[in-house]
């Protein structure tokens, strides 16, 4: 009954061209409002083994494809260059279709890529994002799953293990204090570059920067050989110059002159007591005076020169050194 039904509205549409042009037009204007589709992202193709690793021909080739504007665009071209060992050209490719599109699907690709380079806790975030927001009838979903608990167990068992050394350390990896040596367990870290440090109470120190792959532990070895002890910087300050001889020396003349011009006085008032016109009351305490004053002058003056000389020469001599 159901087939005879569609022959006889075939049959009819047949002899209304106008009713057939108006199903033709209805269902091109559903596809126009439906917008631009293309396929879901496929699970993650495998690169072929010739070009898995990359080559100088798959690298070098000329790419005169020109550049991709839409979210298809982009991702066909994430899965080229991924079929031939370019994961993180991929990588971007899915990155710019996923900021097009977001399509959970497209961050299980990406999830794949980032294993590839060794970026598992960023796969594991890729596949967490799928998993929350792609659809759970989805063929790769049960994938997801099995790969995101294989991944989270590989960066659970990154690591490292410390060997030797004394006992006491301060054990600190990239600024955070993992306890105290000896360490029997193993430290769990992020795949990726670390410093390692240990301080002991010695001010003795151990650093070591340690690689660790995903899904391996490295034992690190520490040696008494390999400790850093402090260093002990001594800063001599060099004592400033000093012009006491300078100073005192230029006293001792001053009070010198004065002591000469004391003794010329003397000998000026002694010379004339001989004079019948002058009268000296102690002409014998006037020449004492007269010899104090000039040999009190003339020592003192010439000490005093001495010293001035002296420092002189001695702070020229230091302003010659050349400065070490």
């Amino acid at each position: 009954m159901r087939v005879g039904f569609v022959v006889l509205h075939t049959a009819t549409t047949l002899r209304r061209p106008w009713l057939l042009a108006s199903l033709l037009l209805l269902g091109a204007s559903q596809a126009f409002a439906q917008g631009p589709t293309y396929p879901l992202p496929n699970p993650m193709p495998q690169p072929s083994p010739t070009d898995a690793t990359g080559d100088a021909t798959a690298e070098t080739t000329p790419d005169t494809t020109p550049p991709p504007v839409t979210a298809q665009e982009w991702f066909r071209r994430g899965e080229n260059v991924y079929r031939v060992g370019r994961y993180q050209e991929a990588i971007d490719a899915w990155t710019r279709a996923f900021e097009l599109d977001p399509r959970p699907r497209i961050q299980y690709n990406l999830a794949q890529a980032y294993e590839r380079l060794g970026r598992l806790e960023d796969a594991v975030t890729a596949l967490q994002f799928y998993l929350a927001h792609g659809d759970p009838n989805d063929d790769a979903y049960p994938d997801a799953n099995a790969r995101l608990a294989a991944l989270r167990a590989r960066v659970e068992a990154t690591g490292v293990m410390l060997r030797g050394g004394p006992n006491g350390g301060e054990i600190s990896i990239d600024g955070q204090a993992w306890g105290y040596t000896p360490r029997p367990d193993r430290i769990t870290l992020a795949p990726g570059s670390h410093l390692i440090e240990i301080h002991y109470p010695d001010d003795r120190t151990f650093r070591s920067t340690v690689a660790t792959p995903a899904g391996q532990v490295v034992t690190v070895q520490v040696n008494e050989a390999d400790l850093i002890a402090p260093q002990v910087i001594t800063i001599e300050h060099e004592a400033p110059i000093s012009h006491a001889m300078l100073y005192t020396g230029i006293g001792m003349a001053g009070v010198g002159v004065g002591f000469l011009i004391y003794g010329i006085e003397r000998q000026a008032k002694v010379s004339t007591c001989e004079d019948p016109d002058n009268y000296c009351r102690n002409l014998s305490a006037g020449q004492t005076q007269r010899s104090v004053g000039l040999a009190a002058g003339v020592t003192l003056t010439a000490a005093g020169a001495a010293l001035v000389v002296v420092d002189l020469i001695r702070h020229r001599g230091h302003g010659d050194e050349e400065p070490s």
